[in-house]
């Protein structure tokens, strides 16, 4: 029972990470729509450099949470025994944590943009299909323009994506492989 219920928190945390990652771009994005930037760049660029600190530290610290057993006794009245950093216990716990955020960021990371272009499809095929679809030249143009491709948000998480990995590939050599998969 133990034993499945520390899985259970595992599994958890991991989603709460995945979770709070979402969150931290939703918030980032309303909250620089609000902030006076005198041009296009400079938003992006405090947008990246804010989600890619706030990504690693979300995505890389979640090992010293779980690493300090005081915090996990004190707060969850969890009874699980301290593991040294990096020893086998540690990869048993925080590295199976670490490998389940990375294996869900290769789909969270992309369904904002498969959402995009399947939204982008629809609309070729309905204006080439529903002749009212697109009455004017500006609608058909509208149709037939691709998704806006946001620089910051793919750059913020492909770094966090591989800092994280140099943090832990060493001692899982996995990492390496869900990076790639990152990536396509």
């Amino acid at each position: 029972n133990q034993k499945l219920s520390s899985e259970f928190f595992t599994f958890f945390s991991s989603f709460g990470v995945l979770l709070t990652n979402t969150i931290i771009e939703i918030a980032i994005t309303t909250f620089a729509d609000f902030e006076k930037h005198h041009s296009d760049d400079t938003k992006a660029q405090n947008i990246f450099i804010r989600l890619f600190l706030l990504k690693y530290i979300n995505t890389g610290a979640i090992f010293l949470i779980e690493s300090n057993y005081w915090v996990l006794k004190d707060i969850y009245g969890s009874n699980s025994q301290h593991s040294s950093e990096f020893s086998p216990a540690w990869f048993n716990s925080i590295g199976v944590t670490i490998l389940l955020i990375q294996m869900g960021n290769i789909f969270l990371a992309h369904i904002n943009r498969l959402v995009n272009y399947f939204n982008f499809k629809r609309r070729l095929h309905r204006s080439k299909h529903v002749p009212k679809a697109a009455l004017t030249q500006d609608e058909l143009n509208k149709a037939h323009k691709g998704p806006v491709f946001e620089l910051a948000y793919s750059y913020a998480q492909v770094l966090s994506t591989f800092f994280v990995c140099m943090t832990f590939a060493t001692g899982m050599p996995l990492l390496y492989a869900i990076t790639a998969a990152n990536y396509l």
